[in-house]
């Protein structure tokens, strides 16, 4: 482990066994899951999971709160309330929610285009005669033929978005020594000439990564939102499963940050986004074991 190669790689059954009942799974097969990919856990054999189907950049609802939704003068996403206008923290906290859950029907309906288009268009036999209960459906894993179906979008830009989440927090409605109008100004021109605000959003205000209640609540609501909008209400996918939440970058952090502007928690823009569920990098200062309990 401390030859930071990756292997081994640490899975908890008693998270996930759990996890993978509260989904459809047997406890049996539960019991006998393998993992695929990089992370994702399943049952061998009888799962059709479209891991990896989306990258779903939570940094950029955060962007469209301060444009209204509209990105180059163009309506993409939600219309909420001017920036400039909100009186509570409270208030610029719901416009981001309502920004995300646009996003998230965004991204359901591109990915059950695809998954429709699959099926019609490039069914796979070979692999479904493989596959239970394919043969007795008489359905390929494209046409729902398996015992589980799944598809997996992920998430990332928790730890962007929980510091900016705080940093606003503090600064504007709480110590009120930056108003809304002056961020909104910093963003906009990526703090040129304004560095003095930025050092105040990376230095006044706790970032994720440091066993902080704050921000690490701002990181697990993010999260929270992700996953039950995608699992607990009646969105079903493609090929009749249920979409379940993934939190996974492997490289995207970088080339999708080169879509973002620069943030409120002080990071530059078109820079790479934090990794993973990890804090952003140079940010968890008091320790590792502060930062796998914020990750926790």
């Amino acid at each position: 482990t401390r030859t930071g190669i990756g292997l081994p790689a640490y899975y908890n059954d008693e998270v996930i066994i759990p996890s993978l009942m509260n989904r459809g799974l047997t406890l049996e097969d539960a019991r006998t899951y393998n993992i695929i990919g990089c992370v994702e856990p399943q049952k061998a054999g009888k799962t059709d999971g479209w891991h990896d189907a989306a990258f779903f950049n939570m940094c950029r609802p955060l962007e469209f709160v301060f444009s209204q939704g509209k990105d180059r003068g163009e309506q993409v996403g939600a219309l909420t309330m001017r920036v400039e206008d909100m009186t509570t923290f409270e208030e610029f906290y719901d416009a981001y929610k309502q920004q995300m859950e646009y996003c998230i029907s965004l991204l359901v309906n591109a990915d059950n285009s695809i998954d429709t288009a699959h099926a019609i268009r490039c069914p796979l036999p070979f692999l479904s005669g493989l596959v239970d209960d394919c043969m007795k459906r008489g359905k390929s894993v494209q046409e729902g033929g398996a015992v589980y179906n799944f598809t997996g979008p992920q998430g990332f830009g928790i730890a962007n978005v929980a510091d900016s989440l705080a940093a606003i927090d503090v600064s504007v409605f709480k110590e009120k020594y930056l108003t809304m109008a002056e961020l909104m100004d910093a963003l906009a021109t990526d703090f040129a000439g304004r560095e003095n605000i930025r050092q105040l959003l990376l230095n006044r205000a706790p970032k994720f990564g440091n066993n902080d209640e704050l921000v690490d609540d701002y990181a697990r609501a993010l999260t929270g939102w992700l996953s039950d909008e995608l699992q607990f209400t009646d969105l079903k996918d493609g090929h009749g499963g249920r979409y379940t939440a993934l939190v996974s970058t492997q490289s995207y952090n970088v080339t999708l940050g080169e879509q973002v502007g620069a943030m409120p928690d002080g990071r530059h823009a078109f820079t790479p986004q934090a990794d993973n569920a990890s804090p952003m990098s140079g940010r968890d200062t008091n320790g590792p074991t502060a930062a796998l309990s914020s990750v926790a």
